[in-house]
């Protein structure tokens, strides 16, 4: 396991990041290391996020860490990220990347969540739902679940309606 006292001794930045990168290492020190490189926002964090979110090769807990730290920061290059991590075998993965998309996702977003809603676990199809809820409201696109109604603009009665304020 991973000894958080070598952390605190000051373990390097590049040991860190052997740590994270080398197999033979057990997942969940791996996994420790990794929240570590994150929590010292270290500058080559993202790039080790990103590239071990589409590494299906790595560990289930890897990536879970990493989809979650994804959704710390509302950049393109992680929400591109994320979206892959949606159509993964591993139900942990895709639930990460879809509570991280429900934090930081756009209308590009929800319409991946809406192609990955079909999944066939129901802890992840609930997880996607919620997020697409989450993107929805903080978008001011009323509730997912509306047919016919995306946003306000595109509301039929918008026309009927007389004007706030009138």
């Amino acid at each position: 396991m991973f000894d958080r006292e070598l952390v605190v001794e000051g373990i390097g930045e590049e040991q860190l990041i052997e740590r994270i990168l080398t197999p033979s290492v057990k997942a969940p020190a791996r996994a420790e290391a990794l929240k570590e490189l994150i929590r010292r926002a270290s500058p080559k964090a993202s790039q080790i996020v990103r590239a071990l979110i589409r590494d299906r090769s790595a560990p289930t807990e890897l990536r879970s860490v990493a989809a979650v730290a994804l959704g710390k920061a509302a950049d393109p290059e992680n929400q591109t990220a994320l979206v892959s991590a949606l159509f993964e075998e591993s139900v942990e993965v895709v639930r990460r990347a879809a509570e991280s998309l429900g934090r930081i996702g756009d209308r590009e977003a929800l319409e991946w969540l809406d192609k990955a809603q079909s999944r066939p676990s129901e802890a992840a199809a609930k997880t996607i739902q919620f997020a697409r809820s989450l993107i929805s409201y903080r978008l001011s696109l009323g509730s997912p679940r509306q047919t016919g109604v995306e946003d306000r603009a595109g509301d039929p009665l918008c026309s009927l309606r007389p004007p706030i304020g009138t």
